[in-house]
């Protein structure tokens, strides 16, 4: 049944009657290579095609979009829900009425989602975000944002309040090889993930480049670099990191430029067995599973309805 497939450096592959190589581990003269078995789908299965490209394919992707989730999730923090016993008690407490203080509220933004993404300049590139923006996200000066002022639609930028700092203003930049594309370099066992900073053309990380103003020039001695060139690309969208912006917008406004928000702004909501993976880092997971993972709003809908609309087409 099985034959025999000899290579030109005398290497030795199993093949089925067909010919194709049987899925297992094999020797060559560059160390192991590992076949595996890819199935034919009759429709265009990209979880199923991820699943068979990647060992523990479901908790490396919750690894990887974990901060997103957790920028979806403080992005719905900052809505209306978080703030309804901060007017309660304002509204006991002072003679203003509960109305005109909504009213209030409501024309200076106190009441919508603030939502921090990373995305292109340029149209139409600008569609989309690149990146969810978190509390713990970095800083082109290094601290994360939670380092910085507390930012709100009102504020045009995020000072950072660290002592010493020149940064007038978040701008995010990427903190983890993924979000550049070098996927290779966390296989490496020599790979610190806290050292890990983006460099310069100059071959100098953002944090050795000025922070308060563009073009960000070098602050290593001798060296020519004129300014910020980033030596890599988004993993996203293949433009460079000046080629980006860090905006701090409402609800209101995105909903007004047809962006998601709430739970259609987490990863994947277009594929919901995909965000699920991505939520909660199991395949198929159940209800309780699900619902500990979405937002604290979300919660309490999912399991009273056993489905929710942005993220389960349908019961588990």
């Amino acid at each position: 049944m099985f034959q025999i497939k000899k290579e030109k450096e005398k290497q030795f592959f199993l093949t089925d009657d067909n010919g194709n190589i049987i899925p297992g581990t094999y020797r060559t003269p560059v160390g192991e290579v590992k076949i595996k078995k890819i199935e034919a789908s009759g429709i265009c299965d990209i979880v199923s095609l991820a699943r068979s490209m990647n060992d523990n394919f479901a908790s490396r992707t919750k690894e990887l979009f974990t901060p997103e989730v957790e920028a979806v999730k403080e992005a719905i923090k900052t809505g209306p829900y978080i703030y309804i016993y901060i007017y309660i008690y304002i509204y006991i407490s002072s003679k203003l009425s509960f109305t005109n203080y909504i009213r209030f509220s409501l024309k200076s933004n106190k009441l919508q989602g603030v939502y921090v993404a990373w995305r292109p300049i340029d149209k139409p590139w600008n569609q989309q975000d690149c990146q969810r923006v978190c509390s713990n996200s970095r800083c082109f000066c290094g601290h994360s944002l939670n380092q910085h002022e507390a930012f709100s639609v009102n504020k045009a930028s995020s000072k950072c309040n660290q002592t010493g700092c020149s940064c007038k203003g978040f701008k995010f930049v990427p903190s983890r090889p993924e979000e550049v594309g070098e996927f290779w370099l966390a296989r490496r066992s020599d790979f610190d993930r806290n050292s890990y900073r983006v460099k310069c053309k100059c071959k100098h990380t953002h944090e050795e480049h000025a922070a308060d103003l563009v073009p960000y020039r070098c602050k290593v001695k001798r060296c020519n670099c004129s300014g910020f060139s980033s030596a890599f690309l988004c993993a996203a969208c293949d433009k460079h990191w000046h080629e980006h912006q860090t905006v701090f917008e409402t609800e209101m406004e995105r909903k007004a430029e047809g962006r998601p928000v709430g739970e259609g702004w987490i990863p994947f909501a277009e594929l919901p067995e995909l965000a699920k993976i991505a939520l909660t880092g199991v395949d198929n997971p159940n209800i309780q599973t699900l619902a500990d993972a979405l937002p604290a709003s979300s919660r309490q809908s999912l399991l009273e309805k056993q489905t929710s609309p942005a993220i389960c087409g349908s019961k588990d």
